[in-house]
């Protein structure tokens, strides 16, 4: 069961659910959703190809079902457990009911009429329910005749209440499922939404629901990392190219990552794009290498400075695989270097730039983080569309088992000369582990049980 707002209902993008559906699909992990609401927003599905109802992936239906509401808010999911409804606001979203009425504690809806929706209970209660709600409570409904930075401190212990309360419903009319709440994830610094210290409210939020997580052994998602940039002075911006055109909602890179950050904390495993999982070391190591100006720094492995670079004896077909590991600069320790970039060319493909904190495909951001940290491999893969199996085609790309592009636009791949080459001031450490030039794999992940409903089934 997914509980939460528009980011869960879906908005000029498919949602982080449709994500998770083909995360799922991968895994061959089995699932039914729970819901009292099927689609996504009316009318603001934008380009997205994904039905406002169903669609498939891989030959599994993705059902579109939730308890999400564009607009909804924390205290209509709770009843206004907190008391901290807004003078002006009625009971518009999820028509006027909460969670009490979907998991058959209540008959009464919160404006006093008799519930007549879908109930789970018993063998139909939830085995896990995925909670990310808060973003309207903070950022529009702020108490009358004040600001949210002015009354930060009460805006968030209401909110926290509505969040506790709607876990104590859970956990009395489910006792059995697993509960995990989502962090408020980030936003552009754009328009009404601009303000830092709003952003810096939402993170003063996410640490005090971290806290209050832990005392009641609840699993806090950080779904944050690679949507936010690293670099920013400013707490929780989002990355323009991650959100649709109202800075607010992710667009489908968005929702790549929120999804990968939710299967990597819950032991989902990671996507495969339908692509078998084969490990770095039973892949063939990269041919002959020639390395200009870089200096060896172990097997495989080089240590470059600006204008340093490596090339290998590769010839990719329309499928290919190649996994490296690399570390740029220092991080924030003297500033975010924007000009450094350890860069990957795949003949006639494109390129993968590795920056101090981005990661980028053709110049566009896929994920944010201290590459100077990083201990990560990234693969990258380049497989034909499957039309049978609504697999689109394109390059495939991989930080650890998390997949952070997905059917990327490429040229067929063409060319003998496979380089990374880095430019700028920052120092560089890159260590090549293995390609396949005729072959498509994915990295090799063992998912872990995903729910008591998640039963495996058998698939090629």
């Amino acid at each position: 069961m997914y509980v939460g707002d528009s980011i869960t209902h879906g908005v000029n993008s498919a949602s982080y659910r449709w994500q998770l559906h083909k995360i799922f699909t991968d895994n061959s992990l089995a699932y039914t959703e729970l819901g009292i609401n099927t689609g996504n927003t009316p009318g603001h599905l934008g380009g997205s190809a994904l039905k406002n109802t169903t669609a498939d992936y891989a030959g599994s239906t993705f059902r579109n079902a939730h308890c999400a509401q564009s607009s909804g808010r924390a205290w209509e999911i709770s009843g206004n457990a907190s008391g901290g409804k807004p003078a002006n606001q009625k009971y518009q979203r999820y028509n006027g009911t909460n969670i009490k009425n979907w998991l058959g504690l209540d008959k009464k809806t919160n404006r006093g009429e008799e519930y007549s929706g879908p109930v789970f209970t018993k063998s139909e209660a939830p085995a896990r329910v995925c909670i990310m709600i808060g973003t309207n409570d903070l950022l529009s409904d702020t108490k009358q005749g004040s600001t949210l930075v002015a009354n930060k401190d009460r805006e968030i212990a209401d909110l926290l209440k509505d969040v506790d309360a709607i876990v104590a419903t859970i956990r009395k009319a489910a006792p059995k499922a697993q509960i995990s709440i989502n962090e408020i994830p980030a936003w552009c610094m754009a328009g009404t939404m601009a303000n830092a210290d709003v952003h810096e409210a939402v993170r003063e939020y996410n640490d005090r629901l971290r806290k209050w997580a832990q005392k009641k052994k609840i699993t806090v998602i950080n779904v944050n990392r690679g949507l936010a940039d690293v670099t920013s002075t400013k707490p929780l911006e989002g990355i323009p190219s991650m959100f649709t055109a109202d800075k607010l909602h992710p667009a489908a890179q968005g929702d790549l990552i929120i999804a990968g950050n939710m299967a990597r904390a819950l032991e989902w495993g990671g996507r495969t794009a339908g692509l078998s999982r084969k490990a770095a070391s039973a892949l063939s190591p990269l041919p002959s290498f020639s390395a200009d100006g870089a200096s060896a720094a172990g097997q495989n492995a080089y240590k470059l400075k600006g204008g340093d670079s490596v090339s290998a004896s590769f010839s990719p077909a329309a499928e290919f695989t190649v996994e490296f590991t690399p570390t740029v600069g220092n991080g924030s320790k003297d500033g975010w270097d924007a000009d450094s970039a350890l860069s990957v060319t795949i003949p006639g493909a494109g390129s993968l730039s590795v920056e101090e904190g981005f990661i980028r495909w053709n110049g566009t951001p896929l994920f944010s983080g201290d590459m100077s940290a990083n201990k990560e491999p990234i693969r990258i893969c380049n497989l034909p569309g499957n039309d049978a199996s609504s697999i689109p085609g394109g390059i495939y790309i991989w930080l650890g088992d998390m997949l952070i592009g997905e059917a990327l636009p490429t040229a067929a791949p063409a060319g003998d000369s496979l380089s990374f080459s880095l430019a700028g001031s920052a120092d560089a450490h890159l260590t090549l582990l293995a390609a396949d030039p005729a072959h498509a794999f994915a990295p090799a992940t063992a998912p872990s049980p995903a729910s008591p409903k998640a039963k495996p089934k058998k698939r090629r």
